[in-house]
């Protein structure tokens, strides 16, 4: 039986937290291999897609091993060499070409974007590289606005297509620096900008620039979906959870996604990250920093990477997810250990890469866990009534923003969701509720002395403030008003809204017909999460048309014809 290594501490999580400057490294003890290949035993058969994983301490490879078939049709078994769509962790890549280009002198991060791109709307704030870079910018997600518009995932769409549709829209999600709107846009539009500064692909330059120089010879940006790869992993769904089919990206986005990359070459990668070959220990200090928004606070995304915990320790890193593939890098800060999981299904890789996790890191998430939680108000139980009469959806004054309020009774939280924000938070007094995750930093104010208003604020810093929406019955007639077509400009494309004898539908031909939900004035959700649909008035009050939000898109305008 071969064993790795398992990082262990032998000291107070004070001494550990110290030692981090002062002390030496982390003492490691080792781990049975089994332990970690019988995390992948439901994909390690021939008759099923599988994954490879990677897992290295401060770039050095601890264990790689490969699962499952690349494709089931000739039973071709996954090997390190196999290549995989990693979709979004490519933005990390995409991130470090922009980095070169700056340390070059080609560019530099606060040029305005449109000093590459004219053909994007200038509206009226100006857009950065580093705001793409941080989805800051404000940009609309394109595949969201794709989906609004009809376009399915089996739909064929090249870059040219992307980009009119970027360049037709004429609002933001939010000023740029206000707030991250993970998106991405933003990382298609860095390469393309990257192509007009050099004159070359965007494939061509990092692989000039990056992939050839560290010897990983199979790794490179498809930007032709049609094309022939050699050993390459097929995608796959899950169908009705027991059974497969094939599923492949159908777009040629090569910035946001579309790198394919094998494990052994990720190796590489990975210590490059460490012991930088390509670039400087500078530019990887800069690919990891994290941006501060126009209010002072702090993103938890950096450039190509994101931040959170996992019980109580910190990490960053990188999902991704296409049709057909799932993937992931994360790497615990404070030990330096990288879990990488390639699936070439649409798996779980969460779940694997907490198992595998906990196998390495039990004592140190012990002692994290044993921390007293001391950033946070005292549990102040509030009655089920009370938390139900908070619920509701509240209006952002002087904006179409909309978040939504629901009491947890079961827990006496409440949960905030909308607009990209997701907050459970607890009560700490009178109209006062804090995040039950302290390390949001958040907490949420409600007035109902009147007219009920919600505040919540991060690091003590007002991100929204809106008032109730007033409660409405939906009958026939209050329905009627909505009955008609929308038109919006920027997609393109229009919506029916029908009257029938169970209520309101959106629809469209092509679409799955939708039904409107609502209880608060001229606001509705569209069935099966398809938007949030505020409707606006005239100064007649006759509906005029609406704004949709759904995932990471916001208030898109649809005109009543």
């Amino acid at each position: 039986m071969t064993t790795l290594l398992r990082i262990t501490s032998r000291f107070p999580l004070s001494i550990v937290l110290l030692c981090l400057i002062t002390c030496p490294a982390i003492a490691i003890e080792p781990v049975a291999t089994d332990e970690i290949d019988s995390v992948f035993s439901d994909w390690s058969g021939i008759d099923t897609p599988g994954a490879v994983v990677g897992i290295f301490l401060d770039g050095e490879i601890l264990y790689s091993e490969a699962f499952g078939a690349a494709n089931l049709e000739h039973s071709a078994p996954i090997n390190l060499d196999t290549k995989f769509n990693i979709a979004s962790m490519a933005k990390t890549f995409t991130a470090f070409a922009v980095l070169l280009l700056e340390k070059q002198g080609k560019l530099s991060l606060d040029d305005d974007i449109r000093t590459y791109l004219p053909e994007i709307y200038a509206f009226g704030e100006v857009i950065t590289i580093d705001h793409l870079l941080h989805h800051s910018s404000g940009l609309r997600n394109w595949g969201t606005l794709f989906a609004l518009s009809g376009v399915s995932e089996d739909d064929s769409v090249d870059s040219a297509d992307i980009l009119r549709l970027i360049s037709r829209q004429r609002e933001l999600n939010h000023s740029p620096g206000d707030r991250a709107t993970y998106s991405n846009t933003n990382y298609f539009l860095l390469s393309l900008i990257v192509e007009r500064i050099t004159g070359q692909t965007f494939r061509e330059f990092t692989t000039e620039n990056i992939f050839s120089p560290l010897g990983m010879s199979n790794t490179f940006y498809s930007d032709d979906q049609n094309e022939i790869v050699t050993n390459r992993a097929w995608g796959h769904s899950i169908i009705d959870g027991v059974s497969f089919k094939l599923d492949m990206p159908q777009h040629s986005d090569v910035g946001s996604s579309n790198l394919l990359i094998t494990m052994n070459d990720f190796a590489i990668w990975e210590r490059n990250l460490t012991n930088p070959v390509i670039g400087s220990p500078e530019l990887i200090d800069k690919l990891y920093s994290r941006d501060e928004f126009n209010n002072g606070n702090t993103s938890n995304y950096a450039r190509g990477t994101g931040y959170g915990t996992y019980r109580g320790l910190m990490l960053r890193g990188m999902t991704g997810g296409e049709p057909g593939y799932r993937s992931s890098r994360t790497q615990f800060i404070d030990s330096g250990l990288s879990i990488v999981i390639f699936a070439n299904a649409t798996f779980d890789v969460f779940t694997p890469f907490t198992q595998i996790a906990n196998l390495y890191l039990s004592d140190e998430f012990s002692a994290a866990e044993a921390v007293p939680d001391t950033t946070s108000g005292k549990f102040v139980p509030i009655s089920s009534a009370d938390l139900i009469d908070l619920a509701g959806a509240y209006r952002e004054i002087n904006s179409y923003n909309v978040v939504s309020v629901f009491a947890d009774s079961a827990n006496g939280i409440v949960v905030i969701s909308g607009l990209g924000l997701f907050y459970r938070l607890k009560p700490v007094g009178l109209g006062n509720f804090e995040s039950v995750v302290a390390s949001d930093n958040t907490r949420v104010e409600f007035d109902t002395t009147s007219s009920k208003s919600i505040r919540i604020l991060q690091n003590e810093v007002p991100i929204f403030s809106g008032a109730e929406l007033r409660n409405i019955e939906l009958t026939p007639d209050y329905n009627r008003q909505f009955v008609g077509t929308y038109h919006s400009d920027e997609l393109d494309s229009s919506f029916e809204i029908e009257l029938r004898d169970d209520g309101l539908y959106r629809t469209k031909e092509g679409m799955p017909d939708r039904k409107l939900d609502g209880q608060f004035e001229d606001l509705f959700q569209a069935e099966g999460g398809t938007g949030t649909m505020l409707f606006d008035r005239n100064s007649e009050n006759k509906i005029s048309g609406f704004r949709i939000s759904v995932a990471n898109i916001f208030n898109v305008l649809y005109q009543k014809q």
